[in-house]
């Protein structure tokens, strides 16, 4: 209703791309966000939604994610496998899971991928929000393996 009124209303635009993400439109969600004015395309919601889409334009385009897990338990060192694992996790809804696969990849090989794991991590963490339990959790993993 509010953009009925005014169709370029931040807090309006975010709020019905959050309905299309989670009815899963994806796409929908980013047409909504495209009508967002280009000086108000900032702030943690609007960030962790555009995040959010990306990281499951990603997951699209991977194997599924028994296949992955297969892989990496017939290979644990398969690098890729388990991030991609970790994609696929994200996209299905299982952050926790998915921040664990990443912080395994690290304790594997930290430099692999040019640091892609932790990278990949911090966008996790970008998506899901500051507060998000995911998030707290990951962070805590992630600390542990830092500074061990």
């Amino acid at each position: 209703m509010v953009l009925q009124h005014k169709p370029d209303h931040p807090g309006a635009i975010i709020g019905m791309a959050k309905v299309f993400f989670t009815a899963e439109d994806p796409e929908q969600a980013q047409a909504v966000l495209d009508t967002m004015p280009e000086a108000e395309r900032k702030g943690e919601e609007y960030n962790s939604l555009i995040q959010s889409l990306k990281l499951l334009g990603e997951a699209a385009e991977l194997s599924e994610t028994d296949e992955l897990a297969a892989e990496v338990e017939a290979d644990p060192d398969n690098h890729q496998a388990r991030f991609d694992l970790a994609v696929k996790y994200n996209a299905e809804g299982k952050r926790l899971e998915a921040a664990e696969a990443l912080v395994a990849l690290m304790k594997r090989d930290r430099t692999w991928n040019e640091d892609g794991a932790r990278k990949k991590l911090l966008e996790l963490f970008e998506a899901w929000g500051a507060k998000d339990p995911a998030t707290l959790k990951g962070r805590r993993l992630l600390s542990a393996l830092l500074f061990s």
